[in-house]
């Protein structure tokens, strides 16, 4: 089986200003850097990263890049954009990561991958519903290029089983949309160290 990870860092940032988020600091470090880390410390046969801005993709260069179609990208073309390329690979399994979730583990991350198996999709939850980082297996890579709009594959995964998904904390999930979010992840992260996927910094 060939198992890799698509990581989604083509955001269009529009809540957050004109700069992009990815780039911006995160305890020191661009905030990109967190999930593409927690990736690296993975076993993969593979990673992509979607990117849009040549700054972020400067940032992965131990990834495939590769680049949506269109020039103002929603969550559903990078996803395309990334299981395209995967399915040039001849992947078995891909796990998705939104590049904007730096607090996302490798364990957490390992514990999805586990749970894609029997024919079914996996995803993180901090409770009542599926949420990403998600795992998918080669029959479903149709059905998501066929995705639109920024529901990305929320769909697919709308019906997981329990034994299908991994709990995790609203922490783990959180996800960096504002410069505000921005502030509140530098907060926490002063107060408690940096999270398990911190890595080496780049």
């Amino acid at each position: 089986m060939t198992t890799g990870a698509v990581l989604l860092a083509a955001g269009r940032s529009t809540r957050f200003g004109t700069a992009n988020k990815l780039l911006a600091a995160l305890n020191g470090r661009p905030l990109v850097s967190y999930s593409a880390n927690a990736l690296r410390s993975l076993h993969l046969d593979f990673k992509i990263a979607v990117v849009q801005d040549a700054a972020v993709g400067s940032l992965l260069t131990d990834f495939l890049i590769v680049r949506p179609a269109e020039p103002e990208p929603q969550q559903s073309d990078s996803l395309r954009a990334g299981l395209l390329a995967a399915m040039e690979v001849k992947a078995s399994k891909v796990l998705v990561v939104l590049a904007d979730m730096p607090f996302v583990t490798p364990f957490l991350l390992d514990q999805i991958l586990n749970k894609c198996a029997g024919g079914s999709a996996a995803a993180a939850t901090a409770g009542s519903r599926a949420l990403p980082p998600a795992c998918f297996l080669e029959a479903h890579f149709s059905a998501l290029v066929k995705c639109s709009g920024d529901e990305g594959a929320r769909e697919l995964l709308r019906d997981l089983s329990a034994d299908h998904l991994v709990t995790a904390s609203f922490q783990d999930l959180r996800d960096i949309d504002t410069p505000f979010d921005l502030g509140a992840a530098n907060d926490l992260l002063a107060s408690i160290g940096k999270p398990d996927s911190a890595g080496p910094v780049f």
